[in-house]
């Protein structure tokens, strides 16, 4: 009785992390690229753009738990250097006052 008990706490455990293996997007995102290999421009763009929606996944409005969508949330998160470095990135060309107001209006809105 203990070993049927057992058994079943290990099939509900497998089925419930199942999810922890599925395909992340980067994941799908580097595997299309790689098959899309030795492809240029145009090419290239479409063989993976075709990759990666025949690899999507079939429910996209799938739930999924609370604690790997605050994982997910928590890894997208950008850190001040990556920060100052995109603002810096999207004010480049201006000079002098627009580049500082454009950077800080950047830097404020995180």
């Amino acid at each position: 009785m203990t070993k049927l008990i057992a058994l079943a706490v290990m099939a509900f455990a497998f089925t419930v992390s199942a999810a922890a293996f599925a395909e992340t997007p980067q994941e799908r995102m580097s595997r299309c690229s790689k098959e899309a290999k030795g492809l240029k421009g145009n090419e290239f763009k479409n063989a993976r753009n075709k990759c990666l929606k025949e690899s999507a996944p079939a429910a996209k409005n799938e739930a999924a738990p609370a604690a790997m969508k605050e994982e997910v949330h928590a890894a997208k998160k950008e850190t001040p250097q990556e920060r100052m470095s995109r603002c810096s990135k999207e004010a480049k060309g201006l000079k002098g006052d627009e580049y500082k107001s454009a950077k800080n209006k950047c830097l404020s809105n995180k």
